[in-house]
């Protein structure tokens, strides 16, 4: 039979391994719970119209609300890595170190997670290429389906050739969610960004900006950075210079989850039940992000002529 270096057989390391991942499948997603919904299915309906409420003159009949809809739909993809489990591997060497492979497994896991959802919010805002829908109007404002959200550098933001504060650019961002109704609510922003902002704060240089994919509750630190009601994160999966605000409390990202990480047969086998399969087994999950909203939310590329 075979076992680990140190006694340990087959059907326990396929035990260990089922359980550790189960662990990981049960885990907050902190991003995901700050950004995003789950969804149950790969296509959906999104609802847009006039709703609007108007004074009515004596004995005069509303006229009836119109609500259209959408349906939309995102693609779902597997992902996967090959564990690199041979019979001499196991042979060679012990449980633990056997089994810190799965730690890895895991680990890469979650790293192709953010991968997806940053590169969904990063192309999710208006760029002005043609919404999906036409904008409602809102307050004294009127919108086009090319209403921009997105802009190159700080001179596009502005409309002017002057520099600007780190703080002044979120500012901007944020009036652009907000003419929506919407309540912009956090800020993900690059390390230049951030160092910047930080050096505005002169007076408050305890303030912490946290890493938003190194979160492990979606409560915000006592000394955390606010601008305007903006809870600010930095984010090594966005640019140095980059910068998004967003209406979080409206969970913009729409993610749906087919399967969670398993141990599958081979690359497009079913999951291991064997403790055989383990040899050659790999890693999987399917799953899909998508923004439905591109209003949600706000960005500059390049915040390239901070004051």
């Amino acid at each position: 039979m075979l076992h680990t270096k140190d006694g340990v057989p087959l059907s326990e390391l396929l035990a260990r391994a089922e359980a550790e991942l189960n662990l990981f499948n049960q885990a907050p997603r902190v991003i995901r719970e700050m950004l995003g919904q789950n969804v149950d299915e790969q296509v959906f309906k999104v609802y847009t119209g006039d709703m609007e409420w108007e004074e009515l003159a004596e004995g005069e009949h509303p006229r009836t609300g119109e609500l259209a809809s959408k349906e939309m739909a995102f693609s779902v993809s597997t992902f996967g890595r090959s564990l690199g489990m041979t019979q001499e591997l196991i042979e060679d060497h012990s449980a633990d170190y056997v089994l810190r492979r799965i730690d890895a497994l895991a680990e890469g896991a979650l790293k192709k997670e953010h991968d997806v959802v940053f590169n969904t919010i990063r192309g999710a805002w208006a760029d002005g290429s043609g919404l999906w829908f036409t904008p409602e109007d809102y307050g004294n404002r009127s919108f086009s389906a090319t209403h921009d959200h997105t802009y190159a550098d700080t001179n596009d933001l502005f409309g002017d050739a002057d520099a600007h504060t780190a703080r002044e650019h979120l500012e901007i961002l944020a009036e652009d969610v907000e003419e929506h109704g919407k309540v912009a609510s956090i800020a993900i922003v690059g390390s230049d960004f951030a160092r910047a902002l930080k050096s505005e704060l002169t007076w408050a240089a305890s303030y912490n900006i946290p890493t938003f994919e190194s979160l492990r509750t979606t409560s915000f630190p006592e000394n955390g950075l606010e601008v305007d009601g903006l809870r600010v994160y930095k984010s090594m999966w966005v640019d140095a210079t980059e910068a998004h605000v967003i209406a979080a409390d409206e969970r913009p990202l729409y993610f749906h989850e087919r399967r969670p990480v398993q141990l599958s047969s081979g690359e497009y086998g079913g999951p291991v039940s064997d403790p055989a399969t383990l040899l050659g087994a790999y890693g999987s999950a399917r799953y899909g992000a998508i923004v439905p909203d591109p209003l949600a939310g706000a960005k500059i590329v390049a915040a390239d002529n901070l004051a």
